[in-house]
């Protein structure tokens, strides 16, 4: 019999150059502790003594938002156009971003959306995000896509 497995829905993650991060200097060994800790959703580990990293709150895409994102990205409503991959990582993100946690002020705030996508963060956040670590966005959006294409047994 086919059976779905149980899945962790929501997933946390950390920019893997979070200065809160203590990583092995190896950059084998740095690059597998961050696979585990990406993986099992526990950073504890990896953080410096007394330090809080940023952590950001996703929720794993349902076929529905994949399926909406993936028509956006080849042919946005809003922009009458494909998506650049920039675009289409920012839009990924903004469907799957929950919240923040320790990021200074910021927050996140859901605006409705269309085609049955329940909500996506304010691009502000995003703007927020790419100044403080341009090279998360493009972090975040891998391990969003991972998920979506091999959602995770819970542990």
């Amino acid at each position: 019999m086919i059976k779905p497995p149980s899945l962790q829905s929501g997933f946390s993650l950390v920019w893997s150059k979070d200065p809160a991060l203590k990583l092995p200097e190896d950059p084998d060994e740095a690059a597998r502790a961050l696979k585990v800790a990406t993986e099992t959703g526990n950073w504890s580990s990896l953080i410096a003594d007394g330090q809080q990293p940023s952590v950001f709150h996703f929720e794993a895409l349902t076929r529905r938002e994949l399926g909406w994102w993936d028509g956006e990205r080849r042919h946005s409503q809003i922009h009458a156009r494909p998506l650049s991959p920039i675009e289409a990582n920012d839009l990924l993100i903004r469907i799957a971003l929950r919240s923040v946690d320790n990021f200074g002020p910021h927050k996140v705030e859901r605006t409705a959306a269309a085609g049955g996508v329940p909500g996506l963060a304010d691009e502000k956040i995003i703007e927020v995000i790419n100044t403080a670590a341009p090279s998360a966005l493009a972090e975040f959006a891998d391990a969003i896509i991972e998920r979506s294409r091999g959602p995770r047994p819970l542990f």
